[in-house]
């Protein structure tokens, strides 16, 4: 069975405004593929969970107007924070392979 999850996100509102944004991102049909739980104090990244691990760490070096906060990786999920800073007078922020310009968002 499919789940459903209501839209949270507010249509009318920008979300590439400078803010804090809580994220969650959800393996493909929930499967547990992140981290193994042994009990309640022992747990072990799978290979996908140390990819996930390393690449949130790097957020900041390819979006330069981005910073991250607390992240923790779940079995079938994670949850972070990230703050979008004000940008430059130009409204540009460049990554490491690209120029990025953010146009308005649409709300989804």
């Amino acid at each position: 069975m499919k789940r459903y999850r209501k839209n949270i996100r507010l249509l009318e509102y920008d979300y590439s405004k400078p803010n804090l944004y809580f994220i969650t991102i959800c393996s493909s049909g929930m499967k547990c593929i992140f981290v193994k739980i042994y009990d309640e104090s022992k747990m072990k990244l799978y290979k996908v969970g140390e990819i996930i691990n390393e690449i949130w760490k790097k957020i900041p070096s390819h979006f330069k107007n981005v910073k991250i906060k607390e992240f923790v990786i779940m079995p079938n999920h994670i949850h972070g924070i990230i703050e979008i800073l004000e940008m430059d007078d130009l409204h540009i922020f460049s990554s490491d392979n690209a120029c990025v310009i953010p146009t308005q968002g649409n709300g989804y």
